[in-house]
């Protein structure tokens, strides 16, 4: 590799090179990786510490390689985390206002009726409503007398989950909480 003979402690296998990569990009301890590469193993990083300083035997410096290096990976490896993080705060406050705009528009009343439907569904009072939790209220309020009802061999209440909860998709979720209720 590129830099495994001059720092075969943090390069030499391409296991530990992508653990430094990842500290890299997180800018944890890259300017040490930087140096160390910038000036060679016999001059930066390896002196003092006896295990290290015997893994350095091929000492290479290369100051340009190694600055373009590291400079474009933190400062593009940056960009591409800071992008995630927005991303995934941007999606999170989209849900929110989209979640508060749909309960909004419930009247009081029928919003404190649905608000105390799920207080009763949500047995463990968790603030969301399981897939157990559900079934549990539905076989009791069915109480036996339509457990199959349209006789495909299967009990009501899994047409009714399925319908809520969906069935064979990737986007299945665990539990309901009460803006996906409504």
């Amino acid at each position: 590799g590129l830099f495994g003979d001059n720092d075969p402690v943090y390069f030499g296998s391409l296991e530990v090179a992508m653990v430094t990569m990842f500290q890299a990009a997180t800018l944890d301890d890259w300017a040490l990786r930087l140096y160390a590469n910038m000036f060679g193993c016999d001059r930066y990083g390896y002196d003092g510490d006896g295990h290290m300083a015997a893994q350095c035997t091929k000492p290479l410096a290369q100051p340009r390689i190694a600055a373009a290096f590291f400079c474009a990976y933190t400062t593009v490896s940056g960009f591409v985390l800071l992008n995630f993080f927005v991303g995934v705060v941007t999606s999170s406050m989209e849900r929110a206002t989209h979640d508060h705009d749909r309960l909004s528009k419930l009247a009081p009343p029928e919003r404190k009726r649905l608000s105390l439907v799920f207080e009763i569904l949500d047995g463990d009072g968790s603030g969301a409503v399981s897939k157990a939790e559900f079934e549990r209220v539905v076989r009791v309020g069915l109480k036996g007398s339509y457990e199959d009802a349209d006789g495909d061999g299967s009990p009501d209440s899994y047409l009714v989950l399925e319908r809520i909860y969906g069935r064979g998709t990737t986007a299945l979720r665990a539990q309901l909480d009460f803006p996906d209720f409504v």
